[in-house]
């Protein structure tokens, strides 16, 4: 990503504007900041593909249209004594971030842009708005409802990598949103969450993985096939890895608040898209003994460290919070 003095002037605005964004308490302040994370990773997205340039239209579209909803529900909220545009100002955020039921856009732009630009909008880009949400405490049981719903039902036809990951990082923020009120809570489920996407997302670039049906063929060695396996099961919550303490401090939260309800969902949610993770590397395992050694000690030591992650990480944080 960062072959050129450009992309790294436009990574470190990025990186600004989002800590700024997370260390203030101003709505105003959060949504320059938001505008100016904006502005930097659409130069990021930028790439030779004939796709690309779509994607990027789409994103400045939409991310313009939610910016004007959402600094119009600002002011008519310091207008108003009442504040009945809060809710314009949650769901112009979840339609930032993707999130369902306004993931459409999300979903078809996906495919233009790098697995680089694809991992920090799924992680980075999204502590903004998430901060800014948390700042807004709304009552947000129908969208989060929602969100679990909708992925669940579309991801079952998917055969590309990256619209199974954007479905999953919908049910991903789904969770994100139910820990907005307690900031340590999703701040620590987002770090979680960053490190498992980061440990998918370098597979699947390094093995040119577009496809499902690739990831059998594509794995260089047997632990590249071990690590994508694990993370992708860690991804889904399967204990003990590091995916798992994310659905402990979520199930935390709805126990907490007595939503037996969205415990219910949650819980329906979680064991399908289990199940769907385990049905995509089903085939992928089956071709596990059949690789050769050839080129194993040559990342050896890099894959075993990427392996650990997701066993040692937990552990360590349930032995932190004890």
């Amino acid at each position: 990503m960062f072959n050129n003095s450009s992309n790294l002037m436009f990574f470190s605005s990025l990186t600004f504007s989002i800590s700024l964004a997370m260390s203030s308490n101003s709505m105003i302040m959060i949504w320059i900041m938001i505008e100016m994370s904006n502005m930097s990773f659409i130069p990021l997205m930028m790439n030779k593909k004939m796709k690309n340039s779509e994607s990027i239209m789409k994103f400045f579209i939409i991310q313009s249209l939610t910016s004007m909803i959402l600094i119009f529900s600002m002011m008519m909220n310091l207008l108003e004594t009442e504040n009945n545009f809060m809710l314009m100002m949650l769901l112009s955020l979840i339609m930032k971030m993707g999130g369902a039921p306004f993931q459409a856009w999300m979903i078809s732009m996906i495919e233009g842009i790098k697995f680089e630009t694809m991992f920090i909008m799924f992680t980075v880009m999204k502590l903004a708005p998430l901060n800014l949400i948390s700042i807004i405490n709304l009552n947000m049981n129908m969208i989060i409802i929602i969100s679990l719903i909708i992925p669940t039902m579309m991801i079952i036809n998917q055969t590309m990598t990256k619209k199974m990951l954007a479905y999953s990082s919908i049910i991903n923020l789904s969770m994100m949103l139910i820990l907005t009120s307690n900031i340590k809570m999703w701040i620590y489920f987002m770090i979680n969450y960053f490190l498992i996407m980061y440990l998918i997302v370098t597979e699947l670039k390094n093995n040119k993985v577009k496809f499902i049906n690739q990831m059998m063929f594509n794995s260089k060695t047997k632990l590249s096939k071990m690590n994508m396996a694990i993370s992708m099961f860690s991804l889904g919550g399967m204990p003990p890895l590091l995916g798992f303490f994310n659905k402990i401090l979520v199930m935390k939260i709805i126990i907490e608040n007595k939503e037996m309800l969205l415990m219910f969902l949650f819980m329906i949610s979680s064991t399908f898209m289990m199940f769907m993770y385990m049905k995509f590397m089903t085939s992928y395992l089956m071709f596990y003994l059949s690789m050769n050694k050839t080129g194993l000690k040559k990342k050896s030591l890099n894959e075993s460290l990427k392996l650990m992650i997701n066993f040692i990480f937990l552990p360590m944080i349930i032995l932190s919070k004890i």
